[in-house]
């Protein structure tokens, strides 16, 4: 079986010549054609498909499984932010579409979609500067001014214009 599949497939080892037969299988082609282009029985083929998939549904250690490619969903009519869902009602399990208007898929249980909170990423943490407390703790905005400002009136100098072409210096001493 493997002399065989080798003289068609120089270049492939078996793992991906059953992927490339699960691929043409997803494409449309049947099993019988599938043999028929690789020179071998259509038992073989079968065989390999069913390598690919559990390899598919179990994949090898150290490995994460990849998420499944999508088709897109838009429907007919113009896609905006206010259209309609074209899919009417859920989506059922195992679809490969995903409604470009709700952001819902067939596939949410997928393992590759769901979360890891061992590698999720630790929080921010707060900054410094910001507490959070009771409300009459905190300084207000009119009271933040007042001692801002409270600071640089004491040095304010102004220069008063009495006529033209001469100015008078002014200080405001408290």
């Amino acid at each position: 079986m493997a002399g065989r599949i080798e003289a068609h497939y120089p270049m492939l080892n078996v793992e991906q010549v059953d992927s490339l037969w699960a691929w043409l299988e997803r494409e449309g082609l049947s099993r019988r054609s599938i043999a028929r282009r690789a020179g071998v029985s259509v038992r073989t083929v079968q065989l390999g498909l069913a390598r690919a998939k559990a390899r598919r549904a179990n994949p090898p250690i150290g490995r994460k499984p990849r998420p499944p490619r999508l088709e897109p969903l838009f429907g007919c009519r113009p896609f905006t932010p206010q259209s309609d869902c074209p899919h009417r009602g859920p989506i059922r399990g195992g679809e490969r579409v995903a409604c470009m208007v709700c952001h819902k898929t067939g596939i949410e249980d997928h393992p590759a979609l769901q979360r890891d909170p061992r590698t999720d990423p630790a929080r921010e943490p707060r900054r410094a500067g910001r507490t959070v407390g009771r409300a009459q703790d905190r300084e207000t905005r009119k009271q933040r001014r007042a001692r801002l400002f409270a600071r640089s009136e004491k040095s304010i100098t102004c220069y008063v214009a009495t006529c033209p072409g001469q100015s008078e210096e002014v200080s405001k001493i408290d």
